[in-house]
């Protein structure tokens, strides 16, 4: 066979349409070539994966992708790479990637095999989970995931641009606080998931974000700012309440009751900083604990329940439980997890659907297989209601080991940080109960369906168009 031919960007390959397959041999008189492969984004594709594959003894290349021009490729993303992996990729239209495909030793033989697919578009149900990248600041994808029982490794799409973000919090309308942290912004998204208002924002630590949903709005809370731990209120127009500072310089979870007059939270270093405390958020001054110290564990993350019961989150090592106290301190039910190996990042909470019969958790398995499960648990007694595996593709790179069969061509990420994992509401809000103009309740038959806000465009069941 003739040496290949795509040993260059300028010479690259084209995929065409994908999904597409083949193979390549790209040995040639005793040397193992590097080759180019390119594809151009079509309008409407916002993922795609490449995974180009040698074999599991000799020949393991380097996949890398890049940006023209052809003549000078540059890395894409700080440069996406994998080696005898899948990559996942954001795309823009009109936009040529190129995809390098280096060696290194020079085995004999030398098969390249090749699968290329887009990511799924498909309309997602209320109640799906969200979980976003912390790469560039809205560069990588946002991923979008099945929440059905046992249904593993089913990314329903992506949505992109999205915030890299290492915290962030849904309201029951589907409103979306996050935190850009390459932006240094603070980020508001609508249910539809897409960008709305942002506002420059310098935190003294890594931020928490949590949403106050029976109000309607976002607490932020912060570490080490000005030497203390500090929450204020942030409304959905990205206006900053009043700061509240609580006697530790740490914060690593915390969580506001529904009518806004307690704040729940904890430290994470030192003995006095492993109870869940409580402030008045009316009178500004420390409340009696709702906990003490929990043994070797120590509070990770907090939700405040639709019936003001506190889920609370503990880590002692790799082991989780979860404890869920009513207002008073009493303790509804302890759940003990195990050993949830997460070397790279901290379990979280999030808030279900049918808040507050159950909530979730998001558990990032770093070893051995680079994969993440999103549970659903029930409040009352711990049973779990939904069990999801899905496979990480950390920064662009799929993280489970080589092979010839990958587990999942598309996954949420599995990077370092609080990932955001949240549920998508019911329905739009106000729809359910506020009147049209002529005072007839408006109620529409698939609320799931009904638009954005303004809701200019919807009609009531009788066929009346309905402008609030």
């Amino acid at each position: 066979m003739p040496a290949p031919s795509n040993q260059d960007a300028t010479t690259a390959l084209d995929l065409g349409t994908l999904p597409t397959t083949g193979s390549q041999d790209v040995r040639f008189g005793g040397t193992t070539f590097t080759v180019w492969y390119k594809y151009t984004a079509n309008a409407g594709e916002v993922v795609a994966t490449f995974f180009f594959f040698g074999d599991l003894a000799a020949y393991t290349p380097t996949i890398s992708v890049f940006l023209g021009p052809a003549a000078a490729p540059v890395p894409y993303l700080f440069g996406i790479a994998a080696i005898n992996r899948a990559v996942q990729i954001p795309l823009t239209a009109g936009v040529t990637y190129y995809i390098r495909i280096a060696t290194g030793p020079t085995p004999d033989p030398a098969i390249l095999s090749f699968d290329t697919r887009l990511a799924p578009n498909e309309t997602f149900p209320a109640g799906s989970l969200i979980v976003p990248e912390a790469g560039g600041d809205r560069l990588f994808p946002l991923a979008i995931m099945s929440a059905v029982d046992g249904d593993d490794y089913n990314v329903l799409g992506f949505r992109s641009p999205w915030a890299d973000t290492t915290g962030g919090d849904i309201l029951a309308t589907g409103v979306i606080l996050v935190y850009g942290a390459v932006a240094g912004e603070l980020q508001i998204y609508d249910r539809d998931l897409v960008l709305g208002s942002v506002l420059s924002f310098a935190p003294g630590g890594v931020p928490i974000i949590r949403a106050q949903r029976t109000g309607g709005h976002f607490y932020v809370g912060e570490t080490n700012n000005g030497g203390v731990a500090t929450i204020r209120t942030v409304s959905t127009a990205l206006a900053l309440g009043p700061t509240f500072s609580f006697p530790t310089v740490s914060l690593s979870a915390f969580a506001v009751n529904a009518d806004d007059s307690i704040a729940y939270f904890s430290g994470q270093f030192g003995a006095s900083q492993r109870h869940v405390e409580r402030w008045d958020l009316v009178t500004d001054l420390a409340l009696s604990d709702l906990a003490g110290d929990h043994g070797a564990f120590f509070p990770q993350s907090m939700l405040v329940l639709a019936d003001n019961t506190i889920a609370v989150l503990y880590m002692s090592g790799t082991v989780a439980e979860i404890i869920v106290y009513n207002p008073n301190g009493t303790i509804v039910g302890t759940y003990n997890l195990g050993a949830v190996y997460t070397a790279t990042s901290n379990p979280t909470l999030g808030f279900a659907l049918d808040d507050p019969n159950s909530f979730w958790i998001g558990i990032n398995y770093s070893t051995p297989n680079g994969q993440s499960r999103y549970a659903n648990i029930k409040a009352s007694d711990g049973a779990i209601l939904a069990d999801i595996d899905q496979q990480n593709y950390t920064s662009g790179g799929y993280e489970g080991p080589q092979t010839a069969t990958p587990i999942a061509f598309f996954g949420p990420s599995g990077c370092s940080g609080h990932n955001v994992m949240a549920i998508l509401p019911t329905e739009c809000p106000g729809e359910t109960g506020p009147p049209r103009d002529d005072g007839t309740p408006y109620t529409p038959t698939d609320p799931a369906a009904c638009p954005g806000p303004g809701d200019t465009g919807a009609a009531r069941d009788d066929g009346i168009a309905y402008t609030p």
